[in-house]
């Protein structure tokens, strides 16, 4: 290194040769040389990152690698960040340079292989990049930088703009091939014949579905037969229908021939009838204990009581809630079914009122909500409240 004559002319270091067959269930936007990968997993925490800040927009920071194989560059989404509750309103989405920088902090303890790849945010519908949005991605240099445009209630879920230019790439037309399948995203995934792909999601004209999260414990839904329950319900009504007609028939026929075996007939009669209803019974019982199964998921239980520096005057009290037990997942708490903060145990200021008031937690699992039972708090709070 002391030799006079030694000098550095320049660093370079190309993308990461990797084959994109290698991400098979991948969605897969665009269908020119440079197309973007996401995460089917990440893809599903974004729907419901999405649709819970509604009716706000909401956005973040995206990470990943740019790699490339013999079919050219392309850009691998593995993770992403989400800005603080309130950084959107129902038509703007904005957050400082401060909070840009505290969401890199974060997105590399989250991913800390992935680059900071660009950005997302949320529409509360299908739409297409607005003036400030263009402007937002222009300040994102590099070619490949992503623009990931998330839809919070509506198929098909997504659309991406890569580089300053914002190019637009499209929404996701296929999940990737395996390995040897064609994987350029060039043409609509075309579903399988029962309409799920290999990975068992469910296509909708060539776009992927993402279900909305589990149904409380409670609700009906939980409790209503599958579709496999429904068809042997009815296979078992049509063959008891048919072996019923059939036997009528018979019975008919023989009346007819035989008018003084009538006493007789009308006894075996009986006796055919008796066992079609106890195989109908049989058959129904089946169906019934099957359906009667309720699904079970995850819940989360809470407690909250005033603390002890809580101010009262003018009826404001400081409750301070935590989540009971080992909880494995996100907590989120509401009050009045507004988003008061995320943590295992949060302090929320309930405000005079002359109703009563509520708090709430979810568990959020995957993408999935799991609500708690709700606590009400009374109009004028009390030195102490439980919950269950």
């Amino acid at each position: 290194m002391t030799d006079p004559g030694f000098k550095v002319e320049g660093i370079s270091q190309a993308d990461p040769f990797r084959p994109r067959t290698a991400f098979a269930g991948y969605h897969v936007f665009g269908d020119k040389e440079t197309i973007v990968l996401v995460d089917p997993d990440k893809a599903e925490q974004l729907r419901a990152a999405s649709s819970l800040a509604r009716p706000f927009e909401t956005g973040g920071l995206l990470s990943g690698r740019t790699l490339r194989d013999g079919m050219g560059p392309y850009v691998l989404i593995s993770g992403f960040v989400a800005a603080k509750p309130g950084a959107g309103n129902m038509a703007t989405f904005h957050i400082s340079p401060q909070e840009v920088a505290q969401l890199k902090n974060e997105l590399a303890r989250k991913d800390p292989t992935g680059d900071v790849v660009g950005w997302w945010h949320s529409h509360l519908r299908n739409s297409a990049y607005s003036q400030i949005d263009l402007t937002t991605q222009r300040m994102f240099v590099q070619p490949n930088s992503v623009g990931l445009l998330m839809f919070a209630a509506c198929d098909p879920w997504a659309k991406v703009y890569l580089g300053p230019d914002a190019d637009d790439l499209g929404y996701s037309t296929k999940i990737i091939a395996s390995r040897g399948g064609d994987v350029r995203g060039s043409r609509p995934a075309r579903p399988a014949d029962d309409g799920y792909t290999a990975d068992g999601r469910e296509l909708r004209g060539g776009v992927l579905h993402i279900p909305n999260p589990a149904p409380n414990p409670g609700s009906p839904e939980v409790w209503q037969l599958t579709a496999t329950q429904k068809r042997l319900a009815r296979l078992g009504t049509t063959i008891v229908a048919a072996v019923l007609i059939i036997l009528l028939a018979i019975l008919l026929l023989t009346l007819n021939m035989v008018g003084g075996m009538s006493a007789q007939l009308g006894t075996e009669q009986r006796a055919i009838s008796g066992q079609i209803a106890s195989v109908n019974h049989k058959i129904t019982t089946q169906i019934g204990r099957a359906a009667a199964k309720p699904v079970v998921h995850p819940s989360v239980s809470f407690s909250c009581s005033v603390a002890a520096t809580s101010s009262t005057s003018q009826g404001h009290a400081t409750y301070d809630c935590t989540a009971k037990g080992s909880v494995s997942g996100q907590v989120i708490w509401l009050l009045d079914n507004h988003r008061a903060g995320t943590g295992d145990a949060i302090a929320i200021q309930v405000k005079p009122s002359t109703t009563a008031q509520r708090i709430n937690a979810i568990l959020q699992i995957s993408g999935r909500d799991y609500p708690g039972i709700p606590i009400t708090i009374p109009a004028q709070p009390t030195q102490t409240a439980a919950a269950r």
